[in-house]
């Protein structure tokens, strides 16, 4: 059953994989600098409720960019299934995804991108035929060692992630506020 579960987690990641791509190349990953001219219907709307439904700082920095840890557990299942160029790939997203941001954007610790670098290298070399760029790579990252022999990785499940749910408002513009009052609108099916 090993196999079976391994085969089917791998078709998992890659749909994972190819909806994160969409995603990101909407967003721009971590590479797309940030404009400052939107004007869209829903950027005006965005910018009128901020203020209004949050604290100042409590909506900073939660756009979607990139998921260095799917990257990274993608890795992990690809090395697992032998496929050392899957891996190569995925643990080579995951490292340019926490240096460039992903880390500082979710408070991580600095060693979350050493791992997946570590495990790039590691996968460049079970692969073969990476040699002039794994020496790149360490030439970039003195302190880097490859790791040789087994490595344990502890994946823990803590349970699922609450349902996401849509809420509708009722939203009317009160002059004498000079600003928007809004209510839920509850329904049910």
């Amino acid at each position: 059953m090993r196999k079976t579960y391994l085969d089917s987690s791998q078709v998992e990641m890659r749909q994972l994989d190819v909806y994160m791509e969409n995603l990101k190349s909407e967003t721009g990953g971590y590479n797309k600098p940030q404009k400052k001219d939107d004007e869209s219907l829903t950027s005006i709307i965005y910018d009128i409720l901020k203020p209004i439904t949050a604290p100042d700082g409590l909506l900073e920095n939660i756009e979607y960019k990139d998921d260095a840890f799917a990257h990274l557990f993608s890795g992990f299942l690809n090395e697992q299934n032998n496929d050392f160029d899957a891996a190569r790939l995925q643990y080579q997203r995951a490292a340019h995804a926490y240096g460039n941001g992903f880390a500082k954007q979710y408070g991580l610790a600095n060693t979350t991108e050493k791992l997946a670098i570590q495990n790039l290298a590691r996968s460049m070399k079970l692969a073969g035929g990476y040699q002039s760029e794994l020496q790149v790579l360490l030439d970039k990252h003195t302190s880097l060692e490859v790791p040789k022999g087994a490595q344990l990785t502890i994946i823990q499940n803590l349970g699922i992630a609450p349902e996401k749910k849509t809420i509708k408002l009722y939203a009317q513009s009160r002059s004498a506020l000079k600003g928007l009052s809004h209510v839920p609108y509850f329904y049910w099916h």
